[in-house]
């Protein structure tokens, strides 16, 4: 459950060709909104996901599948940061 005032919606995406998700990304956050924010924006990033990758388990106490999804994915350049 996600409070009042907690930062939360979805991020338009200024720079299409670094962002690697398949649907557009949500933030729950205003630390993923800011982080989501500095991927598209920085040169250095090459390419972005918000919960890209989906883990899959099963839970211990209901015995039920589930899935688990990975929060944010970045690739960076290591000559950009140099």
């Amino acid at each position: 459950m996600i409070g009042k005032g907690v930062a939360r919606g979805r991020y338009t995406v200024k720079n299409p060709d670094k962002y690697a998700g398949a649907r557009t990304p949500i933030y729950r956050s205003s630390w993923e909104q800011v982080f989501m924010t500095f991927c598209d924006n920085n040169p250095g990033v090459i390419s972005w996901a918000s919960e890209a990758i989906r883990i899959p388990y099963r839970n211990p106490l209901t015995g039920k599948k589930k899935h688990i999804c990975s929060g944010l994915l970045c690739s960076v350049s290591r000559q950009r940061w140099e």
